[in-house]
């Protein structure tokens, strides 16, 4: 049941995945989770890759090739929709190659910082 302005109406609504879906009088609302979550192999570790979350600006490179990273170490920071946005490094490791220099724009996705996996003695 939703209330707006003190009118009382049904909605309904379902899940399917990522999406839900809710409808009223008016019509159908779909709602996707995007939410930006850094991609993961099968033993949940991650896979080194930094990537643009969204088209932007790389305002800060944290990092130099051959440099030791932990999990969650800020290696990027991108200028997106007016605010800053820290990506972090999924995996602890050494900085193989940095693809990217502050003051490029970058698009979503655009690979930036490729770290290689510390070995597990």
């Amino acid at each position: 049941e939703w209330e707006q302005d003190g009118v009382r109406r049904d909605v309904f609504f379902r899940q399917e995945g990522a999406t839900l879906f809710i409808a009223t009088a008016q019509g159908v609302l779909e709602l996707n989770d995007v939410t930006h979550r850094p991609a993961a192999s099968k033993n949940g570790e991650g896979s080194g890759r930094v990537v643009a979350t969204m088209d932007g600006a790389i305002i800060g490179v944290g990092v130099e090739v051959g440099q030791e990273v932990e999990r969650g170490d800020t290696v990027i920071v991108l200028e997106a929709m007016k605010m800053e946005h820290s990506l972090k490094s999924d995996i602890p490791g050494t900085v193989e190659e940095i693809c990217v220099n502050s003051g490029e724009q970058v698009k979503g996705k655009q690979l930036l910082v490729v770290i290689k996996p510390k070995e597990v003695a």
